[in-house]
């Protein structure tokens, strides 16, 4: 409502100057005595001056606009990300999911909060224009109008022919560009044989073609600038001859008013043109922004409370729906109390089996059940809280350490639970920073904050994955991470399942071990 009124009001200001100046011209002929003249200039000084500051509030106002629009949008995105299936995260390029979260929402963006706004704003001053030219003589307006147009058929077919010649200019420009990265790749042959005449004709041909190109391209563009130009003169001389005629009354005042009125009317026509363009272009971001958002859920809505059971029930889920399964005809049954080891080489179908079980994929046959009904019925906040994963090289937060068990731990975060973790795993005597998503902590300071989190972490869920979380501990904390796993094993209301190296059978105990391997899965 807001940028609607100011629109509203911002035309109103633009028809303001041309009908003020004539009312303005009209009086000082009247009256003939500069002090009115002075104060009549001073007068229109203030306007401009108010004006302007309506324009600033006007571009602020698109930009507070735009980012809420933005922010929605973004949020709008982030979410259907995270609810959706992992295999349509994997039908899309990560390089094109990042690009529209970036690059295509922010030309969401700018058609939205500002293209279309100031669009509609140029189309409402030149209607007002026009309204305001016809209530003084309908001949003049109808001349303008077609001048209006005629001048933005030849802007946008000279810009077209632009467009044109640039890409070919362009794409000369890269041929060049190929032609110097293949003699750099090739100059061990060229010192060992022959060919440098070869390079030297073929850099001299692809020069020349670029420069013809280049020479075309400033023709053109030369000539359609000019020629935009000499007809904006050609339409000021045509219009003001038309004034200055005894038959249109040959009145100064007529001359100043209409002259003003077109120059208004041409301006906001030229920028109209430029914003068209704008906004057609950017149908692909749009495109893209649409397909993100309307990603479907992989999750229901009900809230899943403690897990009590897990079954898989003749499962099978290949990454390719004409793919070769990954793991087939999978079925088992977890018990709350039950721990259980998971075995098998690279590529065995461990990865899937978790992937399938904390619902990121959905399997495309059989069912996975919990707590008797599908996974895919309960929410995705419900499934975090229940399910706790912790891989040994998933992505940190790039926060201070406590933050990440603040953020990473959500709504459930207890502080001083996460202090007592912290110097659980040695972590609180100094205000560790993440960057690099992990990677510039050390070895043993990522997996002692891997083990904070499922400190802080575990009271609330009731089914723990573990994915060589031990690795690369010094023994004093592989024997305390052991101790604490003993204690979670014996408390037999966790489903715990593990993917450990083989030095951990000694020091403890599974109930059962999944083996997988060809996409089969056996218990020993």
């Amino acid at each position: 409502m807001r940028a609607t009124g100011l629109i509203i009001f911002l035309t109103l200001l633009n028809a303001f100057l041309p009908y003020g100046m004539r009312m303005f011209l009209e009086r000082v002929i009247t009256e003939a005595h500069y002090g009115y003249a002075v104060l009549g200039i001073l007068g229109f000084a203030v306007y401009l001056v108010f004006k302007t500051m309506v324009d600033i509030r006007w571009y602020r106002l698109l930009d507070e606009l735009g980012g809420c629009c933005i922010t929605d949008l973004s949020v709008e995105l982030e979410r259907a990300l995270a609810e959706t299936s992992g295999l349509q995260i994997d039908a899309e390029d990560p390089g094109r999911i990042k690009h529209t979260l970036y690059a295509d929402v922010q030309d969401v963006f700018r058609v939205i909060g500002h293209h279309i706004p100031l669009l509609l704003g140029s189309l409402a001053v030149i209607l007002a224009s026009l309204v305001l030219a016809a209530f003084y003589d309908v001949k003049l307006m109808l001349f303008i109008f077609t001048a209006l147009i005629l001048g933005t058929v030849i802007s946008l077919l000279g810009k077209r022919m632009i467009v044109t010649k640039a890409g070919n200019t362009n794409r000369k420009l890269k041929e060049h560009h190929k032609l110097c990265d293949q003699y750099v790749d090739a100059i061990s042959l060229v010192q060992t044989n022959p060919v440098l005449p070869y390079f030297v004709y073929k850099t001299k041909t692809s020069i020349a073609d670029f420069i013809l190109s280049s020479q075309k391209e400033d023709g053109v563009q030369v000539f359609w600038t000019e020629a935009v130009s000499h007809y904006n003169t050609l339409f000021n001389l045509a219009l003001s001859t038309l004034l200055a005629l005894p038959a249109a009354g040959a009145s100064i005042v007529n001359l100043v008013f209409f002259i003003t009125l077109s120059g208004i009317i041409m301006s906001e026509g030229e920028k109209s043109q430029l914003l068209i363009p704008q906004i057609l272009r950017a149908q692909v971001s749009f495109e893209n922004v649409d397909r993100l958002r309307r990603l479907p859920c992989r999750q229901g809505t009900e809230t899943l409370g403690q897990i009590k059971d897990i079954a898989f029930e003749d499962v099978r889920f290949s990454y390719r729906k004409e793919g070769e399964a990954v793991l087939h005809d999978l079925s088992c049954r977890l018990h709350a109390g039950e721990s259980i080891r998971l075995a098998g080489g690279n590529g065995s179908g461990k990865s899937t089996f978790i992937k399938l079980l904390t619902g990121v994929y959905e399997a495309q046959e059989g069912r996975i059940l919990v707590n008797g009904k599908s996974i895919s019925a309960y929410s995705r906040e419900s499934l975090n809280e229940q399910i706790l994963y912790i891989n040994q090289d998933e992505i940190l937060l790039n926060e201070s350490v406590r933050d990440y068990l603040k953020n990473i731990s959500g709504p459930a975060f207890d502080g001083k639970k996460a202090e007592e973790a912290l110097r659980w795993t040695a972590l609180d005597q100094e205000d560790i920073a993440i960057e690099n998503n992990g990677l510039s902590l050390s070895g043993g300071q990522r997996k002692r904050l891997l083990i904070s989190k499922l400190l802080v972490r575990c009271e609330k869920a009731s089914v723990i994955i573990l994915d060589e979380v031990e690795a690369g501990l010094d023994q004093g904390m592989v024997q305390k991470y052991a101790e604490l796993l003993r204690g979670m094993f014996a408390g037999h209301s966790k489903i715990v399942l593990m993917v450990t190296h083989q030095d951990m059978d000694g020091v403890l105990t599974f109930d059962r071990t999944f083996c997988f391997g060809d996409g089969v899965l056996t218990e020993k």
